[in-house]
């Protein structure tokens, strides 16, 4: 990364950590943000019929089959997971008696949900986002999402972890350590939830740079 690429997201970071501690993330704060966010005229609206955990709905345009959140994992209630009921709780009362542009990332999804990113009218919260932001789901990169848009919610996390926002509440610091996952036999390391982390294995940043190895392209790990 050149000096200026550097400068850049420091500054857009940074900008983010000041919007942070509003509960508003409508994109009208942060032009760099909203640049990102797609043009809503384009998109079907649709009410949501039904609220299954801090991840997954039921919506009106798509009442045949469940829809996922695109770029969210939250924890789940059928496991009775940590914090899968507040994260359930968080979307029914975000989503509730309201309407929403829907913007269809993937038809079907391994387990045949439509993947989706969600934005409220009239102001453009971005729910998949906000999710995370707030700490009631983890970054989960499945789709298609822009990259420059995966990079915002992990940087997002990030600022979630700092400030032990809802998962991250017993959430070690790690001394300043930023953790990673591999696999026994691949080259790249990978997020927590990448869908290509299987039987992973959590090893520091600095340790999975040393072994050589490159970030997943499809996780988009710091």
């Amino acid at each position: 990364m050149n000096k200026l690429c550097f400068l850049v997201r420091v500054v857009l970071i940074a900008t983010m950590a000041l919007f942070f501690v509003s509960d508003d993330l409508s994109g009208t704060n942060s032009p760099e943000y909203q640049s990102l966010l797609p043009n809503f005229k384009s998109l079907q609206m649709a009410k949501v019929e039904k609220i299954i955990d801090g991840d997954t709905v039921r919506l009106s345009i798509f009442s045949d089959m469940n829809c996922r959140l695109a770029g969210v994992n939250a924890s789940e209630i059928k496991e009775e997971e940590f914090y899968s009921k507040e994260a359930q709780q968080f979307l029914i009362n975000l989503l509730t008696n309201e309407s929403f542009w829907v913007e269809e990332i993937s038809s079907l999804e391994r387990y045949g949900r439509h993947l989706v990113c969600l934005y409220r009218i009239p102001d453009g919260l971005f729910v998949n986002l906000a999710v995370v932001r707030q700490g009631y789901g983890k970054v989960f990169m499945e789709g298609n999402l822009k990259t420059e848009m995966v990079q915002v919610f992990n940087d997002y996390q990030e600022l979630a972890k700092q400030v032990k926002k809802g998962i991250w509440i017993n959430e070690p610091n790690g001394n300043g350590k930023v953790w990673v996952w591999i696999t026994k036999s691949g080259k790249k390391y990978h997020t927590e939830n990448c869908r290509y982390a299987k039987n992973k294995i959590k090893i520091t940043l600095e340790e999975a740079k040393r072994k050589g190895l490159e970030p997943c392209n499809t996780c988009h790990p710091r």
